[in-house]
C-alpha cells in the first residue's frame, strides 16, 4: 500500500509539472499579434518614463477611441495609454498598473459600463481572456491575482490551452493587429476601421443594479490616488447613441451610486453619448474623427476640471 501510494503521488507531481509547462510556455498566436499585447507595452512605457505624466486605464474603448497625440500636444505630458481587452477586469485594469502612479501624475480612469454590472468581468473571469493576455504577452501581471480571481481563473485553463493551440496570428493590416498600436498605446490603422457600426446596432439593455464591490473597489483606488498625490479623474466612456439611449436609466442610476460613493464622474454621462457614426464595429470603438472628437472633449472637460483644483 505503501509503494502504491508512492507511485500515486510520483504520478500527480509528474502531471503536475505536465501541466505547468504547458500553462507557461503555450502562448496565444492571435494574443501576441493583437492589440492585446498593449498589456506588456504600456508597462514598459511607464517603467521609462522617470517624470509627471498622463495615464489612461480602461478597456478597448479607450484603446480604440483616443488620439493621445491631441493630449501630448495639448498638455505637454508624456501619455501612457493603458488599455486593452476589457475582459481582463477592472481590477487587473488598475492593479496592473497603479503602482507606476506617481505624484503630479493625472489619471484618467474610463471603464466600460458593463464593468459597474458584472461581477465576471469586473474579477476579469468572465472567460479565458485574462489568462490568455497575461501568459501570452505579460506573465508578470500573474503576481497581480487576487486570491479569489486565481479560484475563478483556473478553471479556464483547459479552454485557454485549446484556443492557443488552434489561435492563428492576425494580419498586419487587421484593425485589431498589434502593429496598428502607436507609441502611446492608441490602435490606430484608421484607414482599415469604417464606420459599420451604424449599419448593425446593438439595443439590447443593461441590467439596472450597479455592483457595489466595483464601486468599493473604485473608492480604494481614489484614495491611493490621493495618498499618491495624483490627480484622478473618472470619465464617462463613450457609446453610441443608439445603445445609449436605451440604457439611460442604468446610466442614471450609476451615476448617483457613484455620488453616493464618493467616487462621481467628472461630467455627465449623457456628455458622452456621440453618434452612432463614429463608431467602428461596436458601440464603444471609435473611428479616427471619433477617436479625435472624443479626445478633444476629453481635453475641454479636463481643462476646466484641473483649473477647479
Amino acid at each position: 500500500m505503501k509503494r502504491f501510494l508512492q507511485k500515486i503521488i510520483e504520478y500527480s507531481l509528474y502531471l503536475l509539472g505536465v501541466v505547468i509547462v504547458i500553462f507557461f510556455l503555450i502562448y496565444d498566436p492571435y494574443s501576441r499579434s493583437s492589440h492585446e499585447v498593449n498589456v506588456r507595452l504600456a508597462s514598459e512605457r511607464l517603467n521609462a518614463i522617470d517624470e509627471q505624466k498622463m495615464m489612461i486605464i480602461g478597456g478597448s474603448g479607450c484603446q480604440f477611441g483616443f488620439n493621445s497625440q491631441l493630449l501630448h500636444d495639448h498638455y505637454g505630458l508624456p501619455i501612457v495609454n493603458t488599455a486593452t481587452h476589457a475582459c481582463i477586469g477592472l481590477q487587473m485594469q488598475i492593479n496592473l498598473y497603479k503602482s507606476f502612479i506617481r505624484p503630479g501624475d493625472i489619471v484618467l480612469l474610463i471603464p466600460e459600463y458593463e464593468q459597474y454590472f458584472s461581477s465576471e468581468l469586473y474579477n476579469g473571469c468572465l472567460d479565458e481572456s485574462l489568462l490568455r493576455i497575461l501568459l501570452s504577452n505579460y506573465p508578470k501581471g500573474l503576481t497581480k491575482l487576487t486570491l479569489a480571481q486565481w479560484k475563478t481563473t483556473i478553471p479556464w485553463i483547459p479552454q485557454y490551452i485549446t484556443k492557443a493551440m488552434t489561435h492563428r496570428s492576425i494580419g498586419s493590416y487587421d484593425p485589431y493587429s498589434a502593429t496598428g498600436i502607436n507609441e502611446y498605446g492608441d490602435v490606430t490603422n484608421w484607414e482599415y476601421k469604417k464606420a459599420v457600426y451604424q449599419e448593425h446596432p446593438e439595443t439590447s439593455l443593461f441590467p439596472i443594479y450597479v455592483n457595489m464591490e466595483a464601486l468599493e473597489f473604485l473608492a480604494n483606488f481614489k484614495t491611493y490616488c490621493e495618498e499618491q498625490n495624483a490627480k484622478l479623474f473618472l470619465f464617462p466612456p463613450t457609446i453610441a447613441m443608439s445603445k445609449a439611449m436605451p440604457n439611460t436609466g442604468f446610466c442614471t442610476n450609476l451615476e448617483q451610486a457613484l455620488i453616493n460613493n464618493n467616487t462621481p464622474y467628472c461630467v455627465s454621462p449623457q456628455r458622452y453619448f456621440l453618434p452612432d457614426s463614429m463608431f467602428f464595429d461596436t458601440y464603444y470603438h471609435m473611428v479616427k474623427n471619433g477617436a479625435e472628437c472624443r479626445t478633444n472633449m476629453i481635453i475641454h472637460d479636463l481643462d476646466s476640471l484641473l483649473t477647479q483644483q
